[in-house]
């Protein structure tokens, strides 16, 4: 089992460096646009990010913190 999660660790790994610039990145981020306009986080809000990629989401989400 730790040599298949291993190996699944290194391909996620693999794509998740460029994620952004394939078609699905790029899919995926007008909808990520949209919800940073329609999103008002209060002064230190707690944002979780489950199973939400390479974690470019959270990147767009930090200014409406500070």
């Amino acid at each position: 089992m730790a040599d298949f999660n291993a190996k699944s660790k290194a391909a996620y790994n693999k794509k998740a460096d460029n994620y952004d610039d394939t078609h699905d990145g790029r899919f995926t981020r007008k909808f990520k646009q949209l919800l940073v306009s329609e999103v008002a986080l209060r002064d230190n809000a707690t944002v979780l990010d489950v199973a939400c990629g390479n974690g470019s989401f959270l990147i767009i989400l930090t200014p409406l913190k500070a």
